[in-house]
């Protein structure tokens, strides 16, 4: 079976035109500034924003949150393709090694620099998430063609992975709070899907959403429901807030995000969601509040093409 590679577009179609697309690489320290009055920075103590670069050279980049201060820059682990974090602090990055050609995952504690863990992935590793409840760690791959599969380790331990085969190309993905997984992807004609893993389940089953959808974008759990990031080419960028019930997917609340390209991709933390900027601006992102979405009110600049991001909370 062909795999996928992220840095080629192979999917077709108008929901994926945008989606791997960059410009520039990572050129001095990151910064933050407010575009208005920051109601929406809700500063905490020693998290940190974790964002992972497209390209080994540019690596994962870390920052503190929200004030966007630079901290540090992991490399040498190959070339990004996703990252998440847990409830401890840990943060896990897919990435791609073009001299072994092979994918892993590489663990860090908050703030760390060196892999503490690395799990190598047979399948492909385009992105992780992390059930906060079990500690089980998913990755996905996307094949050639509408098939694909999500790899979950048990407790994010060592040893083979549980396989689930998709009918689609899984793109995005997260936990709910009871253990189901929920990814969005394209399928052969490239049109956007939206499945549910439903925990204890073998298959993925399609869920149908009640709102139009064309681009797929991030997924996350907000703690009250499944949000999907959804680009509409001529309106821009939106967060679909879902409630999932029989396989049915009802659209609750729209969160508009001004000023992004598409896809979008983006991590929701502390009242705020950072969001990836799209082909258009592969160099930043913008800080939104959540769930009111609008304007921007900072900015995060100095990347290359943002693969994903995440946000590390200090162990207390």
């Amino acid at each position: 079976m062909q795999r996928l590679s992220l840095g080629r577009s192979m999917l077709g179609g108008a929901a994926v035109v945008a989606l791997l697309l960059g410009c520039g690489g990572l050129n001095g320290p990151p910064f933050v500034f407010s575009e208005g009055e920051p109601t929406a920075l809700k500063a905490t103590s020693g998290e940190l924003l974790y964002v992972a670069n497209e390209g080994a050279a540019d690596g994962v980049t870390i920052l503190t949150y929200p004030q966007g201060k630079y901290v540090a820059t992991i490399t040498n682990i190959g070339g990004p393709t996703g990252i998440c974090s847990d409830a401890s602090g840990n943060v896990w990055v897919s990435a791609y090694d073009d001299q072994t050609r092979k994918f892993y995952l590489y663990r860090f504690v908050h703030g760390g620099t060196k892999p503490i863990e690395t799990l190598r992935v047979p399948g492909g590793a385009y992105g992780c998430a992390i059930d906060r409840a079990t500690g089980d760690l998913a990755t996905w791959a996307a094949f050639a063609g509408s098939a694909g599969e999500v790899d979950v380790f048990p407790g994010a331990r060592h040893g083979k992975p549980t396989v689930y085969k998709t009918t689609f190309q899984p793109l995005f993905g997260t936990y709910d709070n009871r253990g189901n997984i929920f990814a969005d992807g394209i399928v052969n004609s490239g049109d956007f899907i939206f499945e549910e893993l439903a925990k204890g389940s073998k298959s993925f089953a399609l869920v149908r959403l009640n709102k139009p959808a064309i681009n797929p974008g991030s997924v996350q759990w907000d703690g009250k429901y499944v949000v999907v990031g959804e680009g509409f080419v001529s309106s821009g960028p939106v967060l679909y807030r879902v409630q999932v019930s029989a396989n049915r997917g009802r659209v609750v609340h729209s969160v508009v995000l001004q000023g992004l390209g598409v896809p979008v991709r983006f991590w929701i933390e502390d009242g705020n969601v950072v969001a990836g900027q799209g082909r258009h601006a592969g160099r930043q992102l913008g800080l939104y509040d959540y769930p009111a979405g609008g304007k921007r009110v900072g900015v995060f600049s100095g990347f290359h093409n943002p693969m994903g991001m995440t946000v590390s909370v200090a162990a207390q």
